[in-house]
């Protein structure tokens, strides 16, 4: 995590704020982004011209095939003085036809206006999960693709929007395809992650449960984590349904918080 945030503040100052998070399906890209690296930047980056972080999360598939209004959407709800600032309309006409003018004529007087006299600037941190859904969703052709690029390019390069995207290793070369989104990727940076060891996988397994006051079921020497931990490591194809068991097991406790071999079986 600190070494994504290192990285994202290395690529703001040399003018493109824009991470890459890569990885097979399964290695955790979208928790560490979500649950980390998001609320981290958010909470405790270090800058002090900046007063206040707005944020906002999404998938490309959530655009519903109109990059430029589902962007706007998404910037109007995390800003509260965009809206006051330009008819949503407008705004996206605006976004389609030049990302860059309508970023430094209507986002970044928003954010002035949403800033305190005295008090520094304000930023957004935008999490694009899920950026292989720009080739796998068919509601995103190619001019919806190349229109994403160039407004993900036009908010990364403002000064004002940190960027933060997930993609699965095997659509790189799909995302290398794309002029827009290689030219993201070469002048923002990357941070690849590989399929975890044993050592994280029982991270993964045993500290949510612990710091959720939850505890494992022992059966003779071998904990239910223990049991878990021996088959995903068997099945690696098992390892993107990791996060859905957990929560199935969560929703299944004891009433004593205990998650059980019955509710895992």
């Amino acid at each position: 995590m600190a070494e994504g945030r290192v990285r994202l503040g290395e690529a703001a100052m040399r003018g493109t704020a824009f991470l890459l998070i890569g990885g097979a399906s399964g290695t955790g890209k979208s928790s560490l982004a979500a649950a980390g690296l998001l609320p981290e930047i958010v909470a405790h980056e270090t800058d002090d011209s900046v007063s206040h972080r707005f944020h906002a999360s999404f998938t490309p598939s959530s655009l519903a095939g109109d990059p430029a209004a589902g962007m706007v959407r998404i910037l109007s709800a995390a800003v509260p003085t965009l809206a006051d600032r330009a008819d949503p309309r407008d705004f996206a006409e605006a976004m389609a036809r030049d990302p860059t003018l309508a970023v430094r004529l209507v986002l970044l007087p928003a954010l002035l206006a949403a800033s305190q006299p005295g008090d520094g600037s304000v930023r957004i941190v935008l999490l694009v999960d899920q950026l292989e859904e720009l080739f796998s969703d068919p509601r995103l052709g190619d001019r919806e693709r190349d229109m994403t690029a160039a407004i993900l390019e036009a908010l990364a390069s403002s000064g004002a929007v940190w960027i933060v995207a997930t993609i699965r290793s095997d659509f790189y070369a799909r995302l290398l395809q794309s002029e827009g989104l290689r030219r993201l990727k070469t002048h923002g940076t990357q941070l690849d992650l590989g399929v975890p060891g044993v050592d994280s996988l029982r991270r993964m397994i045993e500290s949510p449960a612990m710091l959720s006051g939850l505890t494992y079921e022992t059966t003779g020497e071998t904990t239910l984590s223990d049991r878990i931990l021996r088959d995903i490591s068997v099945e690696a194809e098992l390892l993107p349904l990791l996060e859905d068991l957990l929560r199935e097991l969560f929703e299944r406790r004891s009433s004593e918080g205990v998650l059980t071999f019955a509710a895992y079986e």
